[in-house]
């Protein structure tokens, strides 16, 4: 009787001790859990600061178009940027560089664009307070693509028109159709 009872005893100790690996079990879960939920908070913390490092790329690449163009001019969205330089080579024709960041992908256009118009008249546009202004329409047209840049007169804002000619979609086109202003 005394052997059963101790082999009883024996299993009780074992049973309580694999409950206890059980519940050590469970808290290195729980710890493994919550760090990861950190990890997970953090990173959504980081793409969410996400606008503060396009903040940056946007700096350097103002850097790199003021450095190598005439004019540079700037559109500022919600969640969307874009930059174009432009240097006037000719009456008719100029050299730009054009990043635009959307969601959900950033496009880079650059080239030399020409106005197939010079000498006649100007194009009109409206500007945000319903005023025409005149400009000079240069395009780049490409296979994929025609690119319009539309420079105001006085070269204090421009407008980007663009047509996708591969594909006909507009995800990663750049920004159209709204007032980028004079920033250097």
């Amino acid at each position: 009787m005394k052997i059963g009872t101790i082999k009883i005893f024996i299993l009780i100790l074992i049973f309580i001790g694999c409950k206890n690996k059980t519940t050590e079990s469970e808290q290195l879960n729980t710890k493994q859990t919550s760090e990861l939920e950190k990890e997970i908070e953090s990173e959504t913390k980081t793409q969410v600061d996400s606008t503060e490092m396009n903040s940056e790329s946007t700096k350097k690449m103002f850097d790199f178009l003021s450095a190598k163009y005439s004019k540079v001019y700037e559109y500022k969205g919600m969640d969307s940027r874009q930059l174009i330089g432009i240097t006037f080579i000719s009456k008719d024709s100029i050299d730009y560089y054009l990043s635009s960041e959307t969601m959900p992908c950033d496009t880079e256009y650059y080239g030399k664009a020409f106005n197939k118009n010079y000498g006649t008249d100007s194009e009109i546009d409206v500007d945000d307070n319903g005023y025409g202004y005149d400009t000079d329409e240069y395009s780049n047209d490409q296979k994929e693509y025609v690119i319009y840049i539309r420079v105001a007169l006085d070269s204090t804002k421009v407008k980007i028109k663009y047509i996708d000619n591969a594909t006909g979609g507009t995800d990663c086109a750049p920004i159209t159709d709204v007032i980028m202003k004079k920033i250097k």
